[in-house]
């Protein structure tokens, strides 16, 4: 990495999290038809958390390796991580990055390098993922209208959408077999 790719990597996006977390759903409140399922009861206890950590997140495991992408104003940042270590103490190496723009909150420790920083960054979502049973995110459908969407390690997945009158006449059929958790939140159910 550039010094000037350094500094455009460590440039705060902290108040777009806190906007984000602060956006108008309140959780999600609702009840579905199925309220045992993991989705719901994941998005039901942490919404907000769900939202601030994924909001224009692309999260993929491949065996090894750990592909994330951030979006920003047009733009999308790459990081491709080796997991390395046991999974009592798993680590990862920076592989391969691409950045477009600033995407990280600001890094407060001027002793810590800004590829360690992404680590520390990309360690912290996949903790998070993995108490919350989360399997992959993406914003990939961002353009039609799906601002997230979380695979859980049950099967089930949940939907982010902010305008569900603004979706495509294909995504408005899978609408209509999927749970309403809230005004925002979907949910679809593992086959049993």
């Amino acid at each position: 990495m550039t010094g000037l790719t350094l500094r455009c990597l460590l440039l705060s996006v902290t108040g777009a999290i806190i906007v984000s977390g602060l956006q108008s759903f309140i959780g999600c409140q609702g009840k579905t038809r199925r309220d045992d399922d993991l989705a719901a009861a994941i998005c039901a206890r942490d919404s907000s958390r769900l939202f601030a950590t994924f909001d224009k997140h692309t999260i993929l495991r491949r065996g090894p390796l750990v592909y994330l992408s951030i979006r920003c104003d047009g733009y999308m940042n790459s990081f491709v991580f080796q997991s390395k270590g046991t999974p009592e103490y798993p680590s990862l190496e920076l592989i391969r990055d691409t950045i477009r723009c600033p995407v990280l909150p600001e890094m407060r420790d001027p002793m810590v390098s800004a590829e360690a920083y992404v680590i520390k960054y990309a360690q912290s979502i996949l903790q998070y993922m993995d108490s919350s049973r989360v399997r992959e995110v993406t914003s990939e459908f961002m353009a039609q209208g799906i601002q997230l969407k979380i695979y859980m390690t049950d099967q089930s997945e949940l939907y982010y959408i902010s305008n569900a009158d603004s979706l495509n006449a294909n995504w408005q059929k899978s609408l209509a077999t999927m749970d309403k958790i809230d005004g925002h939140w979907y949910a679809t159910h593992r086959t049993k």
